[in-house]
C-alpha cells in the first residue's frame, strides 16, 4: 500500500514538473518543427549527431559509431574518440522515431530538465522528508541559469546535471546503509555520468574524495571509516576497469586515438596566461569562467552569509558548504582580478602540476557541484527556520512561487524567444560570448533553415561523395546540410581553426595538400580568410593539373562539387572568393537564383 502510495505520488510530483516546464515554452507551437530550442550554432552539430547515431542504429551499421568516412570522407574519423560516446544520441532515437525532427530534441531537453527536478527533488526528500522542500529542489535544479545557457546553445550532455544529485544521494547511502547493492548503484551512475559528460564524472569523484575527508575527520568511527573507505575504492575499481573494457578496445587493440590527445601538452605559464599569449585550446579555459558572473557570486554569497550567521548549521552543512566554495573557485578560471592585481588560482596551481585538469576546458562547468550543493543549503536553511511542518510548507510553497514567477517575468516580458540562425558575420568567434552574464536567462527558440533544393536534388542521385566549397571556418552548416542529401563528404569541422592540425584527420590533411585541387581551394580559402594572420597568395595552376587532380577525386569517389554562398560568411571579399574557387571549372552542371552552383567531377573531366 505504501508502495503504491509513492508511486502515485511520484507521478504527481513528475507531472507537475513537466506542466511547469512547458509553460515556459508558450506558444505550443515553438514546440514543433521549424521550431527548435536553442540558437546557438552547436545545434548543426548536436542535430547531426544526433541523426547519424539514428542512422547508425537503425541500419545496424554499428562500426559507423566508431570510425566513419560519412564526414571526412575517404578516409574518416573516429567518431567514438573524438565526439565522445553516443550517450545521448542514444537516447534520442525514441524522440526521433515517435516526433518529427527537431521537434526530438526539443521534447528531448524537457525529458533531461525532467530528470533534473526529480533527482533534486528524491535527494532533498531523503535529506529532510518534507515533500513541498523537495519540490522547491527540483525546481531550483531544473530551472537555473545555468541550465538554460546550455539549453540555449544546445549541449544536452551538459543539461543533464540530474547525475550529481543521484550520485550524491547514493554515496550517503553507501555511508549510512553499507552493502553491495548501494556501491553499485554508486559506481552505475558514476559510469553513466561519464558516458553522458565525462567532465562530471571527473567532478563527482572530486566530491566523493571530498566526502571520504569528512566522513573521516568528523562523523564516522574506526570502522565506519574503513567500510566507507572500502566502498569508495570498490566504486573506483568498477569505474576504472568499466571505462578500461570501453577505451580499451579502440585506443589498445585498434590503435585510435582522439585526435590531438595522444600527449598531454604542457599548461601554459602564468605570464602567457595573463598576457592571453596562449594556443587556441586554451581559450575556452581562459575565456569560459563564473568569474564576473552575477548569479553565481550571489548564490555563493547567499550560502555563506547564511551559513556563517549560525555556527551550528555550519558544522551540520560543512560538506556542503565547503563542496560549493570549492568549485566556485575552480569555475573562477585560472586567474582573478582582486583590487586591480591579477593572481593565480587554485585552478591554475591544479592545471599546472597535474596536468589531466588542463583537460577541463570549460570552468564554468565546475560550478554545476557549486549549484547542487547550494541548493541542498538553501533547502536545509529553510528546514531549520521552524520546528512546525505547516511553516516549512508555507514558506516552501511562497519561494517556489516568487522563483516561478521571477523566470516567468524574465521568459515573458523579454524580447521575442522566437530567433532565426542568421549567418555570422563577426570577424572570429567572440569565446567571451559564452559567458553567463552576457545571455538572456530565459528559453530561446530558433526556427531551422529549409533545405536548399541542391540537396534535395542530390539525395535523389546516384552515389557519389561531395566536397562543400568553401570550406566552413569554424561552422559546420555542411552537417545540416548532410542530413538531407545524405552522400559521404570532404568536410570535416574544423577547418581555419587555428589548430587545424588538431582536429582535421591527419590522413585528411595530407589530401588537401597533395590533390592539386584541393591544395587550389584550400589557398583560396585561406587567402580570403577572417581567421588567418597572414593572407596566402595563390599559386601558380595549370588547368591540365586540376583536370588531373579532379581525376583522382573521381576515382576516390567523388562526384559532386556544391559551391554554396552560404558558407562565406566569415571570409572575406565573398564575391571574388566564389569567383577563384571556380577559376578552372567550366559551366556548372546547375546554377540556382542565390548564386549557388552543383559541378559534375565526371562532366569536368570530360569537359576538360
Amino acid at each position: 500500500m505504501q508502495t503504491t502510495k509513492s508511486i502515485y505520488q511520484c507521478i504527481l510530483i513528475a507531472t507537475l514538473y513537466i506542466l511547469l516546464i512547458i509553460s515556459f515554452c508558450l506558444p505550443f507551437r515553438l514546440l514543433f518543427p521549424p521550431n527548435i530550442l536553442g540558437t546557438h550554432i552547436d545545434l548543426d552539430a548536436l542535430c547531426w549527431d544526433q541523426w547519424f547515431t539514428k542512422k547508425c542504429i537503425t541500419e545496424l551499421n554499428f562500426s559507423q559509431l566508431w570510425h566513419t568516412d560519412f564526414i571526412a570522407y575517404p578516409h574518416g574519423t573516429n567518431l567514438f574518440l573524438d565526439h565522445g560516446p553516443p550517450f545521448w544520441e542514444c537516447i534520442s532515437i525514441p524522440f526521433q522515431l515517435i516526433l518529427p525532427f527537431p521537434s526530438s530534441h526539443t521534447f528531448l531537453v524537457i525529458f533531461i530538465l525532467l530528470l533534473n527536478a526529480f533527482s533534486f527533488f528524491i535527494l532533498a526528500k531523503y535529506l529532510y522528508k518534507h515533500i513541498p522542500l523537495a519540490f522547491l529542489a527540483g525546481i531550483l535544479g531544473s530551472i537555473n541559469p545555468y541550465t538554460i545557457y546550455h539549453i540555449n546553445a544546445g549541449r544536452p550532455q551538459q543539461i543533464a546535471i540530474f547525475w550529481a544529485p543521484l550520485f550524491m544521494l547514493y554515496l550517503l547511502k553507501t555511508k549510512q546503509q553499507p552493502n553491495i547493492k548501494n556501491t553499485i548503484i554508486t559506481s552505475v551512475i558514476l559510469i553513466l555520468t561519464a558516458l553522458s559528460y565525462w567532465y562530471y564524472s571527473m567532478f563527482l569523484i572530486i566530491f566523493m574524495i571530498l566526502f571520504l575527508f569528512y566522513s573521516y575527520f568528523l562523523h564516522a568511527t574506526k570502522r565506519e571509516k574503513l567500510i566507507l573507505t572500502k566502498n569508495i575504492c570498490l566504486v573506483l575499481f568498477f569505474f576504472g576497469l568499466s571505462i578500461l573494457l570501453l577505451f580499451g578496445y579502440p585506443v589498445i587493440v585498434k590503435g585510435l586515438y582522439p585526435q590531438g590527445y595522444s600527449a598531454i601538452r604542457p599548461f601554459p605559464s602564468f605570464q602567457e596566461i595573463v598576457s592571453k599569449n596562449t594556443s587556441v585550446c586554451f581559450s575556452h579555459m581562459l575565456l569560459c569562467t563564473s568569474f564576473g558572473a552575477y548569479y553565481p557570486l550571489l548564490l555563493i554569497l547567499i550560502i555563506n552569509i547564511i551559513s556563517f550567521l549560525n555556527l551550528k548549521f555550519f558544522k551540520k552543512n560543512i560538506l556542503w558548504i565547503t563542496a560549493a566554495d570549492l568549485f566556485y573557485i575552480l569555475s573562477l578560471g585560472p586567474y582573478v582580478g582582486i583590487f586591480n592585481k591579477i593572481i593565480p588560482s587554485p585552478l591554475f596551481m591544479a592545471c599546472y602540476y597535474l596536468p589531466t585538469f588542463s583537460r577541463f576546458w570549460w570552468p564554468i562547468n565546475y560550478f554545476i557541484l557549486s549549484t547542487t550543493c547550494s541548493i541542498v543549503i538553501i533547502i536545509s536553511f529553510i528546514y531549520d527556520l521552524s520546528h512546525y511542518k505547516r511553516l516549512r510548507t508555507i514558506v516552501s510553497i511562497f519561494l517556489s512561487f516568487s522563483y516561478l514567477v521571477l523566470f516567468y517575468n524574465i521568459q515573458y516580458n523579454s524580447p521575442p524567444s522566437l530567433q532565426p540562425l542568421p549567418p555570422s558575420k563577426h570577424p572570429k568567434f567572440n569565446f567571451s560570448s559564452l559567458k553567463i552574464p552576457q545571455l538572456r536567462i530565459g528559453f530561446r527558440f530558433s526556427r531551422l533553415r529549409v533545405p536548399h533544393p541542391v540537396y534535395i536534388y542530390l539525395k535523389d542521385q546516384e552515389n557519389g561523395a561531395v566536397i562543400e566549397l568553401p570550406f566552413e571556418l569554424e561552422k559546420v552548416l555542411f552537417l545540416n546540410n548532410q542530413r538531407t542529401h545524405k552522400k559521404n563528404t570532404f568536410n570535416h569541422p574544423g577547418y581555419g581553426h587555428d589548430e587545424e592540425s588538431l582536429l582535421w584527420p591527419e590522413e585528411q590533411i595530407q589530401l588537401l595538400k597533395n590533390n592539386l585541387f584541393l591544395r587550389y581551394v584550400d589557398e583560396v580559402c585561406k587567402h580570403y580568410s577572417r581567421t588567418t594572420a597572414k593572407k596566402i597568395t595563390p599559386r601558380q595552376y595549370t588547368p591540365q593539373g586540376i583536370k588531373k587532380a579532379l581525376e583522382e577525386l573521381h576515382n576516390l569517389g567523388f562526384n559532386y562539387i556544391v559551391v554554396n554562398p552560404a558558407y562565406t560568411s566569415r571570409y572575406f571579399e565573398e564575391n571574388s572568393l566564389l569567383e577563384n574557387l571556380v577559376k578552372f571549372l567550366p559551366a556548372p552542371f546547375k546554377e540556382y537564383p542565390d548564386n549557388l552552383k552543383l559541378y559534375r567531377i565526371d562532366n569536368l573531366i570530360e569537359v576538360n
